[in-house]
């Protein structure tokens, strides 16, 4: 396993548990169990083809942007 950031204290871990060579599938986990259970009741999505292009992380910010550009619009719709 493997940290994102240094120390036990990373928010996440990157866990290859893969058998075969050819597959490079990354799992990610929650080192606080708090944190862990905040985000599953509260799921935030990305665009796969965007990850591909541009990056787990620039995907998850792209998706971010678009949401909350969507409430802002219900907030204030014909504000530019």
């Amino acid at each position: 396993m493997q940290l994102l950031s240094t120390g036990e204290t990373a928010p996440l871990r990157i866990h290859q548990a893969n058998r075969r060579g050819y597959d490079h599938t990354n799992n990610y986990a929650f080192n606080n169990p708090q944190l862990a259970a905040q985000n599953r009741s509260n799921l935030r999505y990305f665009d796969p083809e965007e990850a591909a292009n541009y990056g787990l992380p620039a995907a998850l910010i792209l998706h971010n942007l678009r949401h909350w550009e969507e409430e802002r619009r219900v907030i204030a719709p014909f504000v530019a």
